[in-house]
């Protein structure tokens, strides 16, 4: 985390440095307005910058530790399977895929909002939503694409929900590939600034 964490506030220090160096006309601005605008970005960029290494450092964890949410993610399905179950008069019977797809984003918010319920407080708290969101994400995407995958105009709420440890093992595959993108988006735009920054001072 402390990389991720360091190598964003140095960028930001960078682009300070810069803005306080060569933002200003020689002779012009010089004193307490120039310490005042790079003040006020200071408290600007420097939040920004942190919360940014935090993000990256986030999933490159959860990247990492793809395996270990396995387990989080097939409770979260299984729970999602006992709230269908309660809903339908049984699960060997077919359903409109419509009528499957809205059931099954009715149950994934309910169980949902049960999650919410006992999340931690502070900062923990964040991370859990945001791997919750995650975990909704990847869930909703392996269930929406057995549906879309069913033959016929039903589909078989039993054998969309068969094997929870195979659902739960690709909703982890989304996990990481989904955390893959986002990382490789934030190291690009970190690289679009660094380079920015560089190309300032050179020029």
């Amino acid at each position: 985390m402390l990389p991720y964490v360091f190598g964003s506030m140095a960028l930001a220090a960078l682009g300070l440095i810069c803005v306080y160096k060569f933002a200003f006309a020689p002779g012009v601005y010089r004193g307490a307005a120039q310490m005042w605008v790079t003040g006020i970005l200071c408290v600007i960029y420097l939040p920004l910058s942190f919360f940014y290494g935090m993000f990256l450092a986030f999933l490159s964890t959860l990247r990492a530790l793809a395996g270990v949410t396995e387990e989080a993610v097939a409770d979260f399905i299984l729970r999602l399977k006992k709230y269908t179950e309660h809903k339908v008069h049984s699960m060997k019977d077919g359903l409109p895929k419509e009528q499957a797809q809205i059931l099954l984003n009715a149950g994934i918010k309910e169980v949902s909002a049960q999650y919410n319920a006992y999340r931690p407080a502070g900062i923990a708290r964040a991370l859990s939503a945001f791997l919750l969101s995650f975990i909704v994400y990847a869930s909703r995407k392996v269930l929406l694409s057995k549906i879309r995958r069913g033959s016929g105009a039903e589909i078989s709420l039993g054998l969309m929900f068969a094997g929870p440890q195979a659902l739960a093992a690709a909703a982890v595959l989304n996990l990481k590939l989904t955390a893959t993108i986002f990382l490789v988006l934030g190291w690009s735009f970190g690289l679009i600034i660094l380079s920015g920054l560089m190309i300032f001072i050179i020029l």
